[in-house]
């Protein structure tokens, strides 16, 4: 098992950014490689449901199930995710501070596979970059400096 932890702060308000992390037009804006997100449950976000996101990384087409675990809106999202190998579960908690709004990020990955519990340091390390890139975009998006797809 791995954790990440990060925080960031975003000079904009808690309102806004909760939409870029929940709305799946927007979270494809910033979240890096993924290139389609699937609703399997009707009623948008919301505890139970579920969803199917596809990330393209290294050339590798990576199929991912989640589910909405804890919703409460402008405040606190926590997901599970599933893939072939391994689970996480993730935490966003946002606050509101200095006229902006700061993000404390948690996950704990479960890696199941042996070869998934042999590449585990390397699979922690190159998950803790994406975090850093992907909220790195999220800032810039919400502040307005990036306009670009994360999927490019």
């Amino acid at each position: 098992m791995g954790k990440i932890t990060y925080s960031i702060e975003i000079d904009g308000a808690v309102e806004d950014v909760f939409e870029y992390m929940t709305e799946p037009e927007q979270i494809q804006r910033w979240v890096g490689g993924l290139v389609e997100m699937e609703a399997l449950t009707n009623g948008g976000s919301q505890v139970g449901a579920k969803s199917r996101q596809v990330f393209l990384e290294h050339g590798r087409r990576i199929e991912v199930m989640e589910e909405v675990l804890v919703f409460e809106p402008n405040r606190r999202v926590k997901i599970k995710a599933v893939t072939d190998g391994f689970w996480l579960t993730a935490e966003y908690v946002l606050e509101a501070v200095n006229g902006g709004t700061r993000i404390d990020y948690e996950a704990e990955t479960h890696l199941e596979s042996w070869l998934m519990k042999l590449m585990g340091p390397l699979v922690h390390r190159s998950s803790r970059q994406k975090v850093v890139e992907d909220f790195g975009r999220l800032k810039g998006l919400v502040e307005g400096k990036v306009m670009t797809s994360a999927a490019e």
